[in-house]
């Protein structure tokens, strides 16, 4: 199983340095019909100065990881005044073109969750399953999700203003089915540029289709990584697989 390959990333950002410690929000837009392409947004405020981002992320559930390139991204750039809503909306104005070329129309589904308000996780295990149709909540195909990290080197080095005894780590992921154990991705020891200096990950959600394909279920992980002002917190996508 792979690292699902993020095709497409859309962005609007404010003027603010992207180093900030900024605490990103997830929102689901949805899957292509065939589930091979399953879309999500990022949004938030940046610390310190408060300006607005947003990006909108298309991932190619089906492509063969390249961990080395980063996906292309398109920025439009504000100031600090400006509100959060309308930069979601330069977003998502900017990926519409790639959202109606891939037929993005399909909704997503959580269907097991660690909140950010949820206290006492560790991020590091997710049990899911098919959700059922019957009045009882009945879960079909029990699974476990669980990510341990390890420690890399970062091509770019990390701000240890705020974390000094930090250094970058790698994640694997696996997914136990039956009790069976399949590795599903495991980061190189040296981690791309674009990746910047990760020091904590932690899962976050398991995503379904509406219809329920649970051989199109996606993890969205929390990534920490250093900044000049604290750790910022983005996310990013891998497939779960059948």
């Amino acid at each position: 199983m792979r690292l699902a390959a993020a095709v497409v990333l859309f962005a609007a950002l404010s003027g603010a340095s992207a180093s900030a410690a900024d605490r990103a929000l997830v929102e689901l837009i949805g899957y292509s019909p065939d589930g091979r392409y399953f879309t999500y947004e990022e949004f938030g405020t940046h610390d310190g100065s408060g300006a607005p981002f947003a990006e909108i992320t298309i991932v190619d559930l089906d492509a063969d990881p390249d961990p080395v390139v980063q996906p292309p991204t398109f920025a439009a750039e504000g100031g600090e005044d400006l509100l959060l809503r309308p930069i979601r909306s330069e977003a998502r104005d900017r990926a519409q073109t790639e959202l109606d070329r891939l037929a993005i129309t399909e909704p997503a589904q959580y269907v097991s969750m660690v909140g950010d308000g949820v206290t006492g996780a560790d991020g590091e295990a997710l049990r899911f399953g098919q959700p059922g149709s019957g009045p009882i909540g009945e879960v079909y195909d029990d699974r476990l999700v669980t990510l341990e990290s390890f420690p890399t080197e970062s091509t770019t080095g990390c701000d240890t203003t705020y974390y000094p005894d930090e250094r970058a780590l790698g994640l694997a992921l696996n997914v136990w089915v039956g009790g069976v154990r399949r590795l599903l991705h495991s980061d190189p020891l040296q981690l791309p540029a674009w990746r910047g200096c990760p020091i904590d990950y932690r899962l976050h959600a398991v995503v379904l289709p509406y219809n329920g394909d649970i051989s199109r279920a996606v993890t969205l992980i929390s990534v920490y990584t250093t900044g000049w002002e604290g750790a910022d917190r983005t996310f990013m996508a891998i497939a779960l697989g059948k």
